[in-house]
C-alpha cells in the first residue's frame, strides 16, 4: 500500500515538474498585470502532492477557499469559495495529504484511534504525517482552553456561536496554537497549504456531527502568528510559507470578477454542456457538440450568465512609518484578496494582514509565451485585521445606516462585558480629568489644551439637512508656540491614538500629497487616483507638524477639505470629489522662532486668514520664564527618566481602554441638544457678540462670528460623549464656552486694547490696528496732497517719514507702516508711477501710425488690468464735466485758446481738481444758504410790514369804536374786545394782503407771487389744526409781536442785515466767478490731459501681459514706412523714462488681412471719406478716390453749370480755406463743421462749374460774350424774335461753348436738351468703361485671371457693344452734320438687325457693324455666366485632388496650421451657390447697363432744371422789377432775387446736384470693379481725440 502510494505521489511529481501555464488567456486570472500564471495554478501545483482518496463520510462537497479552477464546485453548489487558495475536499487530484476517504479521529471512540487503520500518508518531500496533523488539529479544536478552569474548549464555543449565526469562518489565533502545539504551529507555517486544508477537513467534519444540516462551508482563518514580518525582510525562502505583514493600505482595484466554472450551449441545437472548470488559468471550451444528436463542430458559445465567478481584488499595501530605517523609503507589496475580504480594508486603513507569500512568473511580452528569469510575489490573504489596539476604531455612521456594519460573526465573545465596564467607567463623575489626565500622561500640565484634543478624539455629530446641506462634526485645532512646548509630541500622541491617522510635515508636503494625485501605475501601465494623506486619513485624524512652513498652493488646498471635508480632483480626464471627512490636528512654530506677542497669530506664522478662521480652536504654547512653573516641569521629567513609582501619576486609563472608551463613543453615542442647552449656546452667543460693545463709543468689535457657535456646539457633543450621554447638557455648553474662550483669550486678544477681536483670525487685523493704518493713511494722503499744491512733483520716503513722525503723536510710525500706505493710495488711484510703456505708448499716440490690436478681448472692461486707472480718468472727467456745467450756469465759457502745450502732471491735476470740486462745492452750498437766508429775511421783512400795517390800522378802528360809545357802555370790557369782534365780523380780504411784487421763495429758490395773512385761534387744537394746514400747503410762518415799537425795531435790524446779506452773497459771487473764470483759463488743457491719459490706459489694456509680469506685449498694424518713426519714438521713451531696458520692436508675419491705409492731406482726405462712405477699400485694391477727385466736381458741374454760381460757391470755399486755422481749433456746429470738412471738394466743385458755365454761356442765366461775337445775325432789320429762322451765319463759329445768340430764341430749348442728353450719355459710358478698366487692373494685380477673362472683357464688349456703339454714333452724327434719327437706329438694331437702314445709314458697312457688335452683346451674356462657376469647380477640385484623406501631423503645431488653413480656405465648394451668386451678377450687369446709362440723364435733367430755374428768377423776379421803375420795387426784387438764388440754387440745388453726384459714383461708377469689403486703418493718435471720448 506505501508502494502504491508512492506511485501516486510519483505520478504527482510529474505533473507538478510540468512548466506553468504560459499561453496568453493564462493571464486572464493572473492577480497583477503582465503575468501568466494564477493563484489557482500555484495551489494547484500544491495540491498534486496530495492523494486522490476522498472521506467517506466527508459532508456534501463545498468549494474550499484554495479551490483551484479545476476544483470549482459544480453549478448545484449555493456556496462560492473564500478565494482560489485550498483545493475542495471531493477533488481526485487534491494536493493536501490527507484523503477525502481518511475519517477523522472520532471524538467517540478516543482521539486517532482510528489513524492506526489508515495506512500512513507524509506530505511530499517531508516526513510529516497527515494522519498526525489531523489528530492534533481535532484535539486542538476539541480540548484548548484559555484558563483551566473552562469546561468546554475556546473554539468549540468559537465553533457553536459560528453555527449559530450562520457565519462561513473560524477565527483561529495562532498564538493558541502555538501555545497548545508547538509542532503543530511549525507545521503549518512552513505547510500552510496542506496543513489549512486539513484544518478545514477537520473542521467541517466536526460541524457535520454537531449539526448534521448545517450547509455552509465554514474556512479556518489563522492570525496573529508568533512572529510579524517585515516588507523589506521578504526573502526567497519565505515563498510558500505563511507570513504575517503589518502596514497600511494605499490603493484598492476595483472588484475583478473571476471565472471559476464555464457552461456552453451549442448554437446549433440549443444544448447546454456540462460545467467546465478553469483548468491552468485556461477554459477548454468544447469543440463538438455534446448532443449525440447534433455532433456540430465548433458551435459552442459561452452562456455567462450561467457561468459561476468568484470576487477578486487586488490590494496595495506599504510600510508604516515604523517601519521605515533610517533613510529608507516605504516598500509596498500587492495583496490578493478574495470573495469575503473583499473590500475588508479600506485605503488608509492600518491592518495586520495573514497570508501566504506566493510567487508567480511574468511573461516577456503579452503575446510571447516565453518568461522571465525574475517572478513577481504577492501576498495571498488569509486574514486582515485592522489596526492594533493602541488605535481607536472608526466606524462610518453612514454605513452602519446603510446595513454594512460588521457582522456578528466578527463580534468578539467578550464584547459585552467589555462594553458594561465602559459603561460603568463613564458613570464616575470625575471621568472627564481622568481621560484628560490619560491623554498623554507623560506631557506636564497644559490641561486646557488637553481637553481641547479629547474634544477633538470624540468629535461631534455630523449633520446632514434635507436640503442637502451638511455640517461637519470633526473639529480643527492648531497649537502655536515656542520651540520646546511639547507640541510635536502631542501631536505624535494623537497621530498613535487616532483612526486612520496620518502624521505628516507642512515641508514635506505638496499639494497633491496632501489631497490626491494622478499617477501610472507600472505594472498596469493604468492611469490610477493615488490618494494622499487628507483622503487616507477620512473618518481619522490628520496630523501636520511644521504647518507654518507649508507652501501656498499646499495650504490652498485644505480650504475645501476643513469646511466641507471633500477633495475635488479633475486631472488626466478623472473627475472626482472624495471624502476627506478628517480632523486636522496642526503644529506651527513661530517665524522668528520665538513667539512675538506684540504681534496677532498670523503675523508671527504667515497664515492666510480664511484658513486661520476654519480652525475651532487655537491654542498658544509659550515658553514664559517662572521659577516655580520651572522647578515643577524638571521634577516632572526627571521622574519620567528616573521612573520612580512613587511620583508618577496615579488613577490614570491605560492606552487599551482609552481607546476602547473613545471608540465605543465615537460608534455609538450620538448626542442631541437639550432646549436647556440650545437655550444656553444662544445665551451665551449673543454675550460673547456684546462684549464688542463699548459704552459711549461707535467702535464695534467682533468678538465671535457663526464659525464659532458651530465650534461651540461640536465641543458640547463631544463632551456628552465623553459621559456617554445622549443628550448635550447645560454643563456641556458651558464647559465648551471655557473651552473656546481660553483658546480664544490666548489667540484672539488685542493686545493693544487687552480684549477678544476676532478681526485678529478672520481677517488678521484687529480693529485698533485698522483704525491707526486708516489714521496714518489719512495722515499720508494730506501730506501728499500738501506738497501737490506746493507744486513738488516728487518726494522721497523719508521726508514723507520725517512729516508722518511730526504729524502723528502718540504712536510709532515706521517706514514699513508708510510703504503699506503708499500701496494702498497707488490702488485707489491716488498715487501713480509713471512707467516706460505709458510713455511709449503716449510718444506712439503723438506720432499717430499704429493701430493696436486688442489682444484681451476676451475679457470685460472691470477686468483688465488698467480698469483702475481709467476709472481714475473717468472721475477726473465727471469733475471737468461739473465745472463746465457751472461755467455755463454762471455763463462762462473755457478759453478758446489752441492747446499745444501740455507742461501738468496728471497727479498734480487730480489733486488740483478735487481741491477745485470741493471747493466749489462748499461756494455753492454757502451761497444756497446765504441766498436762502436772505429770501428769509425778505419775506420777513414784508410780513413785518404789512401785518403791521393790519393791526396798526385795526387799533386805530377799536379806538374810534371805543370814543364813541364812552366808557360807560363799555363798562369793564377791554380794549380787545372791539378789536376781537371786528376780527370775527371782518371779511377775507381783511385779514390778508397780496404782496404787489413777486418774491424769491426760500425754499424752491423761484419767485412766486405771495401772500401775508393773519389767522386767529383759540385753543391748542384748534393751533395744531392750523399748522398741519399751513405745512400742507406750503406756507412759511413767522414770530410776530403786536408792540408797534418793537415792530419798528425788526425792521431795522432785518433791514440790517439783508444789507450785509447782501454784500456778502455779492462777494461770494464774484469770488465764484473768478474762480470759474480761472478753471475756465485751463479747462482745455486738463480735459487734452486727461482725455490723453486716459486714452493711453484703454490702449495699455489692449495689450497683454507677459507670463513674467515683468512686460507688456503689443501687436498692431503700421504703414511700412513709418516703421523708423515708430522706432525712434520707442527709444525716445526709452531714454526719457531712464529705462535700463528698451522696448523690443519686430515685424510679425501673418495671413491676417491688414487694414486699409491712403497717405491724405487735408486736399484729399474729403473725397477719401466720399469714398469709405460707401465701403473702406480692400488692402491694395485700387482707390477710386484717385478718380474722384476729378470726377465727381465734375459731374456737380454738369448738372450745377452757371460761372455765377460757381462763382458763389468759390466764395464760400475760399472763405473756410483762408479761415481754416481759425476754424480747426473752435467747435463748430454740425452742419457748418460738415461744411468746412468739405471746403476743398466745395472749392473744386466751384471751379468745375465755371468751367462748364462758361461753356453753357451762362452768368445767373444771362449769356455774355466773352470769347468774341456771335457768328449768327438777323437776316433784316425787322427780325426782332431770335429765331434760328430769322438769323443768318455772318461769321465764324463761336469759339467756346454756346454761342450767346442761341439764349432767348425759340430753338434754345431742343438744341441745349439734345446737346446736354447727348453730352451725359458719353460722359456716364466713358465713366462706366473706366470702372471696368480698373477691375483688370484689380484681377492683374491680384492675379485673378478668371475676372479677365470672364469678366472683364464680355463686360467690355456688352457695354461697349451697344452703348459705346450709341457715342460712336452721337460723335459721327455731331461730325457729320447727319439728321439720321438714332432712337431708329437703336431700337430696329435688335428689332430688325438685317434690315435696311436707308436714310439712317451713317457711314458703310454700318448694318454689317451692327449685326457683329449685336452677336458679340448676346454670346457676352453666356461668357460672363457660364465659363467661371465651372472653373471655379475645377480648380478646386485639382487643389483638393486626393486630399480627402488627411495626413496626421506630427506635431501639434503642425495640426493647427491645418485647422486654421482649412478654416479659411478649405472650406466646402457649393457649386449651387457659386452659380446662383454668378447669374445674379451677370443679370445685374445686363440690366445695370442699361439702367447705369439712363441714371447718367440725370446730368441733363438737373442741368435743365438748374438753368430753368435760374432763367425764372432772372426775368420774372429781376427784370419785372426792374420793369417798374420804382425805387421799393425794384430793392424788394433784388432781395427777392438774392433769396431765391441762395436758397435755392445756391443750397437746395447744390445739394441735390451733390447727393446725384455721390450716387452716380457709388452705384453706377463703384460697382464695376470696387468690393470694398476691408477696414480703415484707424491709428492710436491724440490727433484723433473727441470732447466726448469715452
Amino acid at each position: 500500500m506505501l508502494q502504491v502510494q508512492r506511485e501516486i505521489c510519483s505520478c504527482d511529481v510529474y505533473q507538478e515538474d510540468v512548466v506553468w501555464p504560459s499561453s496568453p488567456d493564462d493571464s486572464i486570472s493572473s492577480p497583477i498585470g503582465n503575468t501568466f500564471s494564477s493563484p489557482g495554478d500555484a495551489t494547484r501545483r500544491k495540491r498534486r502532492r496530495r492523494p486522490s482518496a476522498a472521506y467517506a463520510n466527508s459532508p456534501p462537497p463545498q468549494q474550499s477557499r484554495f479551490a483551484a479552477p479545476d476544483a470549482t464546485p459544480t453549478p448545484s453548489s449555493s456556496h462560492r469559495s473564500r478565494g482560489g487558495r485550498r483545493a475542495s475536499l471531493s477533488t481526485p487530484v487534491a494536493a493536501t495529504p490527507s484523503s477525502a476517504d481518511e475519517a477523522p479521529p472520532s471524538s467517540e471512540g478516543g482521539e486517532g484511534d482510528d489513524a492506526d487503520e489508515a495506512p500512513p500518508m507524509f506530505v511530499w518531500g517531508t516526513n510529516i504525517s497527515v494522519q498526525d496533523v489531523n489528530a492534533a488539529i481535532l484535539r486542538f479544536l476539541r480540548h484548548f482552553r484559555e484558563h483551566p478552569s473552562h469546561t468546554e474548549g475556546k473554539y468549540m464555543r468559537a465553533i457553536h456561536h459560528v453555527i449559530e449565526v450562520e457565519g462561513e469562518s473560524l477565527d483561529v489565533d495562532a498564538h493558541d496554537v502555538f501555545e497548545y502545539d508547538t509542532d503543530l504551529y511549525t507545521k503549518m507555517v512552513r505547510y500552510p497549504l496542506e496543513v489549512l486544508a486539513i484544518f478545514d477537513i477537520v473542521l467541517m467534519d466536526m460541524v457535520s456531527r454537531i449539526n448534521p444540516l448545517f450547509e455552509k462551508h465554514i474556512q479556518v482563518r489563522i492570525f496573529n502568528l508568533k512572529t510579524s514580518t517585515s516588507m523589506r525582510n521578504l526573502n526567497p525562502s519565505d515563498i510558500e510559507k505563511m507570513v504575517s505583514l503589518k502596514g497600511m493600505i494605499i490603493r484598492s482595484s476595483s472588484i475583478i470578477p473571476e471565472i471559476r466554472e464555464s457552461i456552453f450551449r451549442c448554437l446549433v441545437c440549443g444544448y447546454y454542456s456540462d460545467p467546465i472548470v478553469v483548468d491552468r488559468g485556461r477554459i477548454n471550451e468544447p469543440t463538438v457538440c455534446g448532443k449525440q444528436e447534433c455532433l456540430a463542430k465548433n458551435s459552442m458559445t459561452l452562456v455567462h450568465n450561467r457561468c459561476r465567478f468568484a470576487d477578486k481584488q487586488i490590494v496595495r499595501l506599504q510600510e508604516t512609518p515604523d517601519d521605515i530605517p533610517d533613510g529608507g523609503t516605504p516598500h509596498t507589496v500587492s495583496l490578493l484578496m478574495h470573495d469575503k475580504l473583499v473590500d475588508a480594508g479600506k485605503p488608509g486603513d492600518r491592518v495586520e494582514v495573514t497570508g501566504i507569500y506566493r510567487a508567480m512568473s511574468v511573461r516577456i511580452g503579452p503575446s510571447q509565451r516565453t518568461v522571465k528569469s525574475l517572478f513577481k510575489t504577492y501576498i495571498d490573504c488569509l486574514h486582515l485585521k485592522k489596526t492594533d489596539k493602541s488605535r481607536m476604531q472608526a466606524e462610518d455612521p453612514m454605513e452602519i445606516e446603510n446595513g454594512s456594519s460588521r457582522n456578528e460573526e466578527d463580534t468578539p465573545l467578550d464584547y459585552e462585558d467589555k462594553v458594561e465596564k465602559l459603561k460603568e467607567l463613564s458613570k464616575q463623575p470625575d471621568i472627564y480629568d481622568r481621560l484628560t489626565r490619560s491623554l498623554a500622561p507623560n506631557i506636564w500640565e497644559l490641561d486646557d489644551v488637553k481637553r481641547g484634543l479629547l474634544c477633538q478624539l470624540f468629535g461631534g455629530n455630523a449633520l446632514k439637512l434635507p436640503s442637502g446641506a451638511s455640517f461637519r462634526g470633526d473639529i480643527n485645532i492648531l497649537l502655536v508656540g515656542d520651540p520646546g512646548t511639547s507640541k510635536s509630541q502631542l501631536l505624535q500622541y494623537i497621530h498613535k491614538l487616532s483612526p486612520r491617522g496620518i502624521y505628516t510635515s507642512g515641508r514635506g508636503s505638496s499639494a497633491v500629497g496632501l489631497t490626491a494625485y494622478v499617477a501610472k501605475d507600472p505594472e498596469t501601465g493604468e492611469t490610477v487616483l493615488e490618494s494622499g494623506a487628507l483622503v487616507l486619513s477620512d473618518r481619522g485624524i490628520c496630523c501636520i507638524d511644521e504647518f507654518d512652513k507649508m507652501s501656498d498652493s499646499a495650504r490652498s488646498m485644505l480650504h475645501e477639505v476643513m469646511e466641507q471635508q471633500t477633495v475635488s480632483i479633475a486631472k488626466a480626464g478623472i473627475i472626482a470629489s472624495l471624502n476627506a471627512r478628517t480632523s486636522v490636528l496642526a503644529c506651527a512654530n513661530p517665524s522668528g522662532s520665538r513667539y512675538n506677542p506684540r504681534l496677532s497669530v498670523i503675523d508671527n506664522i504667515h497664515l492666510p486668514p480664511t484658513l486661520l478662521s476654519r480652525f475651532d480652536l487655537i491654542y498658544l504654547i509659550l515658553d514664559k520664564a517662572d521659577e516655580k512653573t520651572d522647578r515643577r516641569l524638571a521634577k516632572h521629567i526627571v521622574a519620567l527618566h528616573f521612573e520612580n513609582p512613587e511620583t508618577l501619576q496615579q488613577d490614570v486609563l491605560d492606552l487599551p481602554t482609552l481607546t476602547a472608551y473613545v471608540s465605543y463613543a465615537r460608534n455609538h453615542i450620538h448626542p442631541q441638544l437639550s432646549d436647556e442647552a440650545a437655550e444656553e449656546l444662544t445665551r451665551g452667543y449673543v454675550e460673547m457678540r456684546r462684549r464688542g460693545n463699548f459704552p459711549g463709543s461707535s467702535k464695534k468689535v467682533i468678538t465671535a462670528t457663526p464659525r464659532q457657535i458651530e465650534s461651540l456646539i461640536r465641543l458640547s457633543e463631544a463632551l456628552a460623549r465623553i459621559r456617554f450621554s445622549e443628550w448635550v447638557e447645560k454643563t456641556d455648553v458651558m464647559e465648551a464656552f471655557r473651552l473656546l474662550e481660553v483658546a480664544l483669550q490666548q489667540s484672539a486678544t488685542d493686545h493693544s486694547t487687552g480684549t477678544i477681536d476676532m478681526d485678529l483670525i478672520t481677517t488678521g487685523v484687529s480693529a485698533s490696528e485698522r483704525m491707526r493704518r486708516e489714521n496714518l493713511l489719512s495722515a499720508t494722503r494730506n501730506i501728499i496732497m500738501e506738497k501737490m499744491q506746493l507744486g513738488g512733483p516728487s518726494s522721497r520716503l523719508v521726508e514723507l517719514l520725517e512729516e508722518l513722525k511730526k504729524q502723528i503723536s502718540g504712536s510709532e510710525v515706521h517706514l514699513s507702516d508708510l510703504r503699506n500706505a503708499l500701496a494702498t493710495l497707488a490702488s485707489e488711484g491716488f498715487v501713480a508711477v509713471h512707467r516706460p510703456h505709458t510713455l511709449a505708448v503716449g510718444y506712439l499716440g503723438d506720432l499717430g501710425l499704429i493701430q493696436f490690436k486688442d489682444l484681451n478681448a476676451e475679457k470685460s472692461p472691470f477686468q483688465r488690468t488698467y480698469a483702475t486707472q481709467i476709472k481714475r480718468c473717468g472721475e477726473m472727467a465727471r469733475k471737468l464735466r461739473f465745472f463746465r456745467e457751472q461755467m455755463s450756469k454762471a455763463g462762462l465759457s473755457p478759453s478758446t485758446k489752441s492747446v499745444t502745450q501740455v507742461d501738468i502732471d496728471m497727479d498734480d491735476l487730480e489733486v488740483k481738481l478735487g481741491e477745485l470740486e470741493a471747493e466749489l462745492i462748499e461756494i455753492n452750498a454757502n451761497g444756497e444758504k446765504l441766498q436762502r437766508a436772505y429770501s428769509e429775511l425778505v419775506e420777513y421783512k414784508l410780513i413785518l410790514q404789512k401785518v403791521g400795517e393790519f393791526f396798526h390800522s385795526a387799533q386805530s378802528i377799536a379806538t374810534a369804536q371805543q370814543r364813541d360809545l364812552g366808557s360807560g357802555q363799555i363798562g369793564e370790557e377791554s380794549v380787545e374786545t372791539p378789536l376781537l369782534l371786528d376780527q370775527e365780523m371782518a371779511t377775507d380780504t381783511s385779514k390778508q394782503v397780496v404782496i404787489e411784487d413777486p418774491v424769491i421763495d426760500p425754499v424752491s429758490g423761484e419767485k412766486v407771487e405771495k401772500n401775508v395773512f393773519v389767522i386767529f385761534y383759540s385753543g391748542e387744537m384748534a393751533k395744531k389744526k392750523i399748522l398741519k394746514i399751513c405745512e400742507a400747503f406750503g406756507a412759511n410762518r413767522y414770530p410776530f409781536t403786536e408792540d408797534l415799537g418793537k415792530q419798528a425795531q425788526m425792521i431795522t435790524e432785518i433791514s440790517a442785515r439783508l444789507s450785509e446779506l447782501k454784500t456778502t452773497i455779492d462777494a461770494g459771487l464774484l469770488h465764484r466767478g473768478n474762480l470759474l473764470q480761472t478753471i475756465g483759463e485751463q479747462y482745455e488743457q486738463w480735459n487734452l490731459l486727461v482725455r490723453r491719459e486716459k486714452s493711453i490706459y484703454h490702449t495699455l489694456n489692449m495689450l497683454s501681459i507677459d507670463v513674467t509680469k515683468k512686460c507688456l506685449v503689443a501687436e498692431g498694424w503700421s504703414p511700412i514706412f513709418a516703421t523708423k518713426q515708430i522706432q525712434d519714438s520707442l527709444y525716445r521713451a526709452t531714454y526719457d523714462s531712464n529705462s535700463q531696458v528698451g522696448t523690443v520692436f519686430q515685424v510679425l508675419h501673418t495671413k491676417e488681412l491688414p487694414p486699409t491705409y491712403f497717405r491724405t492731406n487735408k486736399f484729399t482726405s474729403s473725397f477719401q471719406e466720399i469714398v469709405d462712405a460707401y465701403g473702406v477699400a480692400k488692402y491694395q485694391e485700387a482707390n477710386p478716390a484717385v478718380y474722384t477727385i476729378v470726377t465727381f466736381p465734375f459731374l456737380f458741374a454738369v448738372m450745377f453749370g452757371d460761372w455765377g454760381h460757381g462763382i458763389c460757391l468759390l466764395l464760400a470755399a475760399l472763405y473756410f480755406i483762408i479761415r481754416e486755422r481759425k476754424f480747426s481749433g473752435e467747435k463748430l456746429g454740425d452742419i457748418t463743421e460738415m461744411t468746412f470738412g468739405g471746403r476743398y471738394v466745395i472749392l473744386m466743385m466751384a471751379l468745375f462749374s465755371i468751367y462748364t458755365g462758361l461753356i453753357y454761356n451762362e452768368f445767373f442765366s444771362v449769356p455774355f460774350e466773352l470769347f468774341g461775337r456771335s457768328a449768327y445775325a438777323c437776316r433784316d432789320l425787322s427780325c426782332r424774335d431770335a429765331t434760328t429762322v430769322g438769323l443768318i451765319k455772318v461769321d465764324e463759329t463761336y469759339p467756346f461753348g454756346v454761342d450767346p445768340v442761341w439764349h432767348g430764341s425759340r430753338s434754345e430749348l431742343p438744341f441745349l436738351n439734345s446737346l446736354k442728353m447727348k453730352m451725359s450719355i458719353l460722359l456716364g459710358v466713358a465713366q462706366m468703361d473706366l470702372g471696368i478698366i480698373l477691375s483688370y487692373f484689380n484681377g492683374n494685380f491680384f492675379r485673378n485671371s478668371l475676372n479677365i477673362w470672364f469678366q472683364f472683357i464680355p463686360q467690355m464688349i456688352f457695354l461697349n457693344g451697344l452703348f459705346g456703339y450709341l457715342s460712336v454714333l452721337i460723335i459721327l452724327k455731331w461730325w457729320t452734320g447727319s439728321q439720321v434719327d438714332l432712337y431708329h437706329i437703336m431700337i430696329y438694331m435688335f428689332l430688325s438687325p438685317t434690315d435696311d437702314l436707308g436714310e439712317n445709314q451713317l457711314f458703310v458697312g454700318q448694318k454689317t457693324v451692327q449685326l457683329v457688335l449685336l452677336l458679340l452683346s448676346l454670346v457676352a451674356v453666356p461668357w460672363m455666366l457660364l465659363p467661371k462657376p465651372f472653373l471655379l469647380k475645377k480648380q478646386h477640385q485639382d487643389r483638393h485632388c486626393g486630399q480627402s484623406y488627411t495626413l496626421l501631423q506630427g506635431t501639434e503645431d503642425s495640426i493647427q496650421v491645418q485647422e486654421n488653413h482649412d478654416s479659411h480656405g478649405h472650406e466646402e465648394f457649393e457649386f449651387s451657390e457659386v452659380f446662383v451668386h454668378q447669374l445674379i451678377h451677370t443679370i445685374e450687369f445686363v440690366l445695370g447697363a442699361v439702367s447705369n446709362t439712363a441714371s447718367y440723364l440725370r446730368l441733363w435733367a438737373l442741368s435743365l432744371a438748374h438753368s430753368e430755374l435760374s432763367t425764372v428768377f432772372y426775368e420774372k423776379v429781376l427784370l419785372l422789377a426792374w420793369g417798374y421803375n420804382n425805387i421799393i420795387i425794384l430793392v424788394v426784387g433784388i432781395i427777392v432775387f438774392i433769396g431765391a438764388t441762395v436758397g435755392v440754387l445756391l443750397v437746395m440745388e447744390t445739394l441735390s446736384a451733390f447727393l446725384h453726384a455721390l450716387r452716380l459714383h457709388w452705384v453706377e461708377f463703384q460697382n464695376k470693379f470696387y468690393e470694398g469689403d476691408g477696414y480703415k486703418f484707424y491709428p492710436f493718435s491724440f490727433a484723433l481725440l473727441g470732447d466726448d471720448e469715452d
